[in-house]
């Protein structure tokens, strides 16, 4: 039997062996400082919705609309079934009203640093709001610390507080967990796109699975 070399994990993160093709990098015309001064910090998208209540809208007319579409039009009742396209309208109209409500949150990673400072923030409204020494004030919750974490890495839009968060988090905890997904994300996860090396090439992959 012939063995064979699993392949390196690390090429999924972009980690590659010495003496494999780096790509066009050229050692010799390589300026570091030029590299380094247009360095960004890695940023996700999270789309929020204020008013997810609407959903509730939604599953009830889409429950509406199922029962209308399976009754013969010559046997609705007067005035008791609407037809299937006044349903369909004012799910639309929902529909609308939900997707106007999104709003886009960006977020980015901390530095161990910037990490610090939101703890230290922490540390200081907790303690404040306990109303003792610092020796017997104890520790801010996880929680809190979360919180201004989060606040932190939001870039957009402006203005997001841990109050903000916990406004959003009594309201929609799901939508919560997205951004801590986000966060956790660009904070962990290596930079990585996942797309098509051009518009052509996707183009003929379509083509050929037809």
């Amino acid at each position: 039997m012939t063995e064979t070399t699993p392949p390196s994990s690390g090429s999924a993160f972009g980690i590659i062996d010495p003496g494999q093709d780096a790509g066009p990098l050229n050692p010799a015309t390589f300026n570091i400082a030029e590299w380094v001064a247009g360095l960004r910090p890695a940023l996700r998208a999270v789309k929020l919705y204020q008013r997810p209540d609407l959903m509730q809208d939604v599953d009830r007319l889409r429950a509406e609309l199922r029962v209308a579409e399976a009754i013969p039009h010559g046997d609705r009742a007067l005035g008791d079934d609407r037809p299937p396209s006044v349903v369909e309208q004012e799910l639309f109209d929902v529909a609308q009203r939900f997707e106007a409500s999104a709003a886009w949150f960006v977020v980015r990673g901390l530095s161990d640093t910037a990490r610090d400072v939101a703890v230290e923030q922490a540390k200081a409204v907790h303690l404040a709001a306990s109303g003792k020494p610092t020796a017997d004030a104890g520790e801010p919750s996880d929680l809190l610390v979360t919180r201004h974490t989060l606040a932190a890495a939001i870039t957009e839009p402006a203005g997001v507080t841990p109050a903000v968060l916990e406004a959003i988090e009594e309201a929609s905890p799901a939508q919560i967990k997205l951004l801590l997904t986000a966060y956790g994300m660009v904070a962990n996860q290596a930079p990585r796109v996942d797309v098509p090396s051009s518009p052509a090439s996707s183009a003929q992959q379509r083509g050929r699975g037809r």
